[in-house]
């Protein structure tokens, strides 16, 4: 249980990893992964249940929505760590599937995907992050001199 409870800290506690660019790194691109896997998971359960996929109007809403509570309500406010947390969960990992992948045909599993689609939000995340890395690595450069 110790293991667990260890975990769930770590998890729900707040980093900005000043100074860290790798770790600032690493953590943004599981929190696209999370957004992913919010919007995959949500979708085949919806599926399961009614037979197509849910429809986009309602799901991405729902999933940032239940980001930003749990974000607030978990974490607690933490300015703008709070803010890019929720942009690479909701906005750059759900968003972009939710945006990136169409059903097919109704009533079935299979999937189509638009590259088109995802190619301003590939543009912004790999920016963002090459900002980001760029800002935690002279920080310390600064620090150092």
């Amino acid at each position: 249980m110790t293991i667990l409870r260890t975990i769930w800290r770590d998890l729900t506690t707040p980093e900005d990893f000043r100074g860290d660019w790798y770790g600032w790194m690493t953590n943004k691109i599981s929190h696209i992964m999370l957004g992913f896997m919010l919007a995959a998971v949500s979708s085949a359960i919806w599926l399961s249940g009614n037979g197509e996929f849910p429809q986009k109007a309602w799901l991405w809403p729902l999933i940032a929505l239940a980001v930003a509570v749990f974000q607030v309500c978990v974490q607690g406010w933490n300015g703008w760590d709070t803010i890019e947390d929720w942009i690479f969960i909701a906005v750059f990992g759900s968003g972009q599937t939710v945006a990136v992948f169409t059903q097919f045909y109704p009533q079935g599993g299979v999937l189509t995907v638009s590259i088109w689609h995802g190619l301003p939000f590939w543009a912004i995340i790999t920016a963002w992050l090459v900002a980001g890395a760029w800002h935690r690595i002279s920080e310390t450069v600064d620090e150092v001199e």
